[in-house]
């Protein structure tokens, strides 16, 4: 059955941000587990292509508040990890410096186990495990299968790939990914802006701007400069 058009009753209403292939895939996410009536998109003035998206409205973000009430609306950013997440946070920061009273939502999973806390704007897929007291602060991603170690905090604008678990009390700083399968150990600390590569095992901390990522034989890390880090991590593929 092809849900697209069929909203349940008093589901609250939510307005995506963004068009982009992870808008759609969002939007599907929502709709299969009927967590929110999508009412429409909103893109950034100069990205306006298009009236209309999954059947739904498209408006120009600027004006935003012309079009919906934001005590009864709220929204979420449609992007994904692309320029290490820097994409999705300067829409996050953006809507809120143009609209202080905005609310934004969390996306999550019916089969996610939340046993912490979560800020706001989070995606959370299907079973991610945040255990006791851990905390996802704002505008992160965690991926399908994500585990969420006791008192480890995930800092703002992080992304954790499918299968990767992260042990207790770490931290995870601003801006960093975590790929698929990757492990990270109880106390370790990553610093912000960093890449943990796919099926990595990281032991001890790891300092900011670096990439991590496992050769055929060895270990290799990295560091770079703060304003080169964001372009190590772009997407082949058009997935903002």
């Amino acid at each position: 059955m092809n849900n697209q058009n069929f909203t349940p009753p008093h589901l609250p209403k939510l307005v995506i941000l963004g068009i982009s292939e992870t808008a759609n895939r969002l939007a599907q996410f929502i709709e299969h587990y009927s967590l929110f009536e999508i009412v429409g998109y909103a893109v950034n003035r100069q990205y306006y292509t298009t009236s209309e998206f999954r059947n739904r409205p498209v408006w120009i973000l600027e004006d935003l508040d012309k079009h919906i009430d934001f005590s009864e609306v709220k929204v979420i950013t449609g992007l994904f990890w692309n320029h290490l997440n820097a994409d999705r946070r300067k829409l996050y920061e953006l809507t809120k410096s143009l609209f202080p009273s905005i609310q934004f939502a969390n996306v999550i999973s019916p089969t996610a186990v939340i046993r912490g806390s979560i800020g706001e704007n989070n995606w959370l897929m299907d079973y991610v495990v945040l255990q006791e007291e851990a905390c996802v602060e704002n505008n992160c991603i965690l991926a399908d299968f994500s585990l969420i170690g006791h008192r480890t905090i995930i800092k703002s604008h992080c992304f954790t790939g499918a299968k990767s678990l992260i042990g207790g009390t770490c931290v995870i700083g601003e801006q960093t990914f975590v790929g698929l399968s990757a492990t990270i150990f109880n106390d370790t600390t990553i610093g912000e802006k960093c890449i943990i590569g796919a099926t990595t095992a990281i032991k001890r901390n790891v300092q900011a701007y670096s990439v991590v990522k496992v050769s055929s034989e060895n270990q290799i890390t990295k560091q770079y400069p703060p304003e080169e880090i964001e372009n190590k991590w772009v997407a082949k593929r058009n997935i903002r």
